[in-house]
């Protein structure tokens, strides 16, 4: 039922014991910031309430369940929503500049169009929220969930999206001319056609060298770190630190800062292409690369080879760069198996978390047979001498 507010009746005197909350609501900020105040331990339920339209300039609504209620067009400027519950809400053309929505829950919610300028959405939930267009400029998202989220054609200009999570999300034709992108998941992003001029995208992504065998020769060592050192410069990593290395049982740690982000199919395809590039040897190779050229995806798949290349010259070595894995094990009386995987952030964390893995090649191998990644668990053929590539 519509209700009709008279402009006039705004004394907070008025007795509100016979509205129903968004009757409070409807008679302006002034009146319901005062009964929040005299009322602080009600619960707010206004889930599927109609405020199409309505003027909430600074409401207090920090905790309320506004789930699937309508406020398309509605003024919530300045408004208090942090940890509101607004999941499949429709706020379609909302006015929300400035507004506090830190932690809301707005997951399914649907943002098209609406004005997020310099808002408050840091550590909000918005899984699968619908921002096609929305105005973003300035706002605060770090931390916030927005995977699988569309946020195509949106305005992020000078946004904070530190640590958020943006997995799968569509950012195609979204401007992010100055946004912080520091620590925010992309993997499976859509940046396609996305203005990133002038966004801050630096990160750190730890490279670590494990080789296991009795004897190594100084040569092949250097010859693999060569390799590894154009690997990184071919995908996006600069500024190497040797963060910790020692000799006997070879052992390497490098951080390097992220320079530019790589979606996941182009590592993907990088990976596969320098698996190719590998099994075929030199002359293939510099075929290839005289057929496509040296764009991002051939260098790197060059870089792969190469570092593939390097590999052969020892038994058992694991080389973890970034979501790039790649491990050589040798069995007694066996041929030698490299492996090399593209892994979700997911695995890599655990990797991390579960470094013992990582100090066996067999159990790491029998570890990446078990886990869904992104390339295929192909063993790779050892390349006779006349066919190595330089």
């Amino acid at each position: 039922m519509q209700i009709e507010v008279d402009p006039v009746a705004t004394d907070i005197s008025v007795d509100l014991d016979r509205l129903d909350l968004r009757e409070i609501l409807l008679r302006g900020s002034d009146t319901w910031n005062q009964w929040r105040k005299e009322n602080p331990n009600d619960s707010i339920e206004l889930r599927g309430a109609d405020l199409r339209g309505a003027d909430l300039r600074g409401a207090d609504l920090r905790g309320a369940d506004l789930s699937e209620a309508d406020l398309s067009r509605a003024n919530l400027s300045r408004a208090q929503l942090s940890r509101a519950q607004l999941r499949g809400a429709n706020l379609l053309g909302a006015n929300l500049t400035e507004a506090q929505l830190r932690g809301a829950y707005l997951s399914g919610a649907y943002l098209s169009e609406a004005n997020l300028f310099g808002a408050d959405l840091s550590g909000a939930q918005l899984r699968g929220a619908q921002l096609r267009g929305a105005y973003l400029l300035g706002a605060d998202l770090s931390g916030a969930d927005l995977s699988e989220a569309n946020l195509s054609r949106a305005n992020l200009s000078r946004a904070q999206l530190s640590r958020a999570q943006l997995l799968g999300a569509d950012l195609s034709g979204a401007e992010l001319r100055g946004a912080e992108l520091l620590g925010a998941e992309l993997l499976g992003a859509d940046l396609s056609e996305a203005n990133l001029f002038g966004a801050y995208l630096t990160a750190e992504e730890t490279f670590g060298i494990k080789i296991f065998d009795q004897e190594i020769d100084p040569r092949a060592l250097e010859k693999l770190k060569t390799a590894l050192s154009n690997y990184a410069e071919a995908a996006g990593y600069t500024d190497p630190e040797i963060l910790s290395e020692k000799r006997g049982s070879f052992f390497s740690r490098i951080r390097y800062k992220v320079a530019k982000i790589l979606t996941p199919e182009v590592m993907a395809e990088a990976a596969q292409e320098g698996e190719d590039f590998y099994r075929r040897g030199k002359e293939n190779l510099k075929a290839q690369l005289e057929k496509t050229g040296v764009e991002s995806t051939q260098k790197l798949a060059n870089a792969t080879a190469e570092l593939l290349k390097a590999v052969e010259n020892f038994d058992n070595v694991v080389l973890t760069l970034g979501k790039l894995i790649v491990v050589k094990h040798t069995a007694p009386d066996c041929e030698p198996r490299i492996i090399v995987r593209t892994v979700s952030t997911e695995i890599q964390n655990t990797l991390e978390s579960t470094p013992h893995i990582l100090d066996d090649p067999r159990t790491l191998l029998a570890f990446l047979q078990r886990v869904d990644t992104v390339t295929q668990d192909t063993p790779l053929p050892i390349i006779p001498e006349e066919r190595q590539i330089g």
